[in-house]
């Protein structure tokens, strides 16, 4: 799969934690759809009845390749020294959502 093809999921619960999930860009609106049922309305995990964390937010991101930065490389030395690692950066948001509970 080709990296344009995929998306960052950000997701932010009210206890302050996050999860992140890589996904088919095609499938972001079917995730944030599920997400919402799961996590914000009715927020019931309808296996086991049980409530789930809440949800915050959620965002949706294409990525992109950058670097290397001075600090992806065994010597902590220069920015664009090829010896870096490259790292994915989130570039452009696809897709949001806040609670307003959130504000």
């Amino acid at each position: 799969m080709d990296l344009s093809q995929v998306a960052q999921v950000l997701l932010t619960f009210e206890d302050n934690s996050q999860q992140t999930r890589l996904i088919p860009r095609v499938d972001v609106d079917m995730f944030f759809e599920a997400a919402l049922k799961l996590h914000h309305n009715p927020g019931v995990n309808p296996h086991s009845g049980l409530s789930t964390t809440k949800l915050r937010a959620m965002a949706a991101y294409t990525l992109r390749l950058d670097g290397p930065y001075w600090w992806t490389m065994p010597s902590l030395d220069t920015n664009g020294d090829q010896r870096g690692a490259r790292v994915f950066q989130n570039a452009e948001v696809l897709r949001q959502w806040v609670a307003e509970e959130a504000y």
